[in-house]
């Protein structure tokens, strides 16, 4: 293929970083980040919320 003549191979899919959407069977991988933001979130939210209560 130097010369130019035959087609390029194809590149195989590179593996992703573990999160496989309905691939590697197991729906709760890509709901991990999701219940982890949420629990953030309502950490946070009981936080302002008992600091505006306790706090005035």
């Amino acid at each position: 293929g130097a010369a130019g003549g035959e087609p390029a191979e194809p590149q195989p899919t590179p593996p992703s970083s573990g999160l496989s959407p309905s691939s590697s069977g197991r729906p709760t991988a890509s709901i991990v980040p999701v219940v982890v933001f949420a629990a953030i979130a309502v950490l946070a939210l009981a936080a302002l919320v008992w600091i505006l209560t306790t706090g005035s």
